[in-house]
């Protein structure tokens, strides 16, 4: 859980510095979608497993 946490919060940092703007929609919608695909992948990866 916090490895997520801590995804979420550098992602939307750096997106918040590549995009320059001084509104935090792009960076906050990078952010959740950047994380979903992660919650996708190490669900997937956690069922080929078991």
């Amino acid at each position: 859980m916090v490895k997520y946490i801590l995804f979420f919060v550098i992602n939307l940092i750096a997106a918040y510095f590549i995009f320059d703007q001084s509104s935090f929609v792009k960076p906050l919608l990078q952010s959740f979608v950047l994380l979903i695909l992660l919650l996708g992948l190490d669900w997937l990866m956690i069922k080929r497993k078991g």
